[in-house]
């Protein structure tokens, strides 16, 4: 029932490294996942990129590779698809998340991206793009359910996953419904998905809440262990 991996997006300098080594250190499962936009760069949830680089490397000194992974938006993405560097080295990061719609010629260029991409795995919103994944099809190309894009909106049925490709599921879910919702993603998810948090992880000073992501674990915790519970009977 519990998902192979669940992100943390948004963390923000607002944390100490103590906090966030905290989250990874209370399930192997945990990953952070880092916004990155050059217009909003040091605003809010998108970190300044000296502070991802710094806290990346110390991440991988303790952790090694695949606890993190980079969610590139608006301009930045659209620089990656063209090869151009990125201000944070892409390799750090096992997982690459290219939100927002692909139209015409970048969809030849996601393709060869995800083709170049070996070190790691490339994710791309179905909702977004609901026709992408026939187009792209490639392995190492995932996809994430999310008609919110962080703003906290629930949705009333979650999709069944896509054929061959690792799902993930993101909107409206935190602390407060996961103990609902996570059966129901379940029900429907392949046997290997992933769930994404943003929005339910930010205070009222719109800085990313260890607390809250701790909650939000607990409650993923709390849904497998009366999973197991009630195999038994």
């Amino acid at each position: 029932m519990g998902p192979s991996t669940i992100t943390f997006t948004g963390a923000d300098p607002s944390c100490s490294r103590v906090e966030l080594f905290s989250l990874l250190e209370a399930d192997p499962r945990v990953e952070l996942g880092f916004l990155y936009s050059v217009s909003r760069e040091g605003i809010g949830r998108y970190p300044p990129f000296a502070w991802i680089k710094e806290t990346v490397r110390d991440i991988e000194s303790v952790y090694g590779g695949g606890r993190v992974a980079l969610h590139v938006c608006g301009r930045a993405r659209s620089d990656l698809l063209q090869g151009k560097k990125l201000a944070v080295p892409i390799w750090s990061f096992r997982r690459l998340q290219l939100n927002g719609m692909f139209l015409g010629e970048q969809i030849g260029e996601l393709r060869r991206f995800i083709g170049e991409g070996d070190a790691f795995s490339c994710i791309t919103q179905f909702d977004s793009n609901q026709e992408l994944h026939d187009t792209v099809r490639r392995p190492g190309h995932q996809v994430l359910f999310d008609a919110s894009g962080g703003r906290g909106v629930l949705r009333e049925e979650w999709p069944k996953a896509l054929p061959d490709h690792i799902c993930g599921y993101a909107g409206g879910l935190g602390y407060r419904n996961l103990r609902t919702e996570l059966p129901r993603i379940a029900a429907v998810a392949g046997p290997k998905y992933w769930v994404d948090m943003e929005g339910s992880l930010r205070d009222e000073d719109d800085r990313f809440s260890v607390a809250r992501a701790r909650l939000a674990l607990e409650a993923i915790l709390d849904v497998e262990r009366s999973g197991s519970d009630r195999s038994w009977e």
